[in-house]
């Protein structure tokens, strides 16, 4: 299996920390957002592979946060 960068944004740090431990479990590096600004920022700088995000986050929904990434 291809190890990938993941990018794992939710607010609640108990779900976040237990959703990337499984996937470093794995054998992916993964990095952490606890809101979607933060998220925003380091999907901009181009080398996650993959973003894993709550949809009900502060001040964003995830679905914005990965439209506005794509944009």
């Amino acid at each position: 299996m291809t190890s990938l960068q993941v990018l794992v944004v939710d607010d609640e740090p108990a779900i976040r920390q237990v959703v990337a431990a499984q996937l470093r479990k794995a054998g992916h590096t993964v990095e952490q957002a606890g809101d979607a600004e933060t998220a925003l920022e380091r999907l901009l700088r181009g080398d996650v592979d993959i973003a894993l995000s709550d949809i009900k986050l502060p001040n964003m929904s995830g679905i914005e946060l990965l439209r506005q990434a794509r944009a």
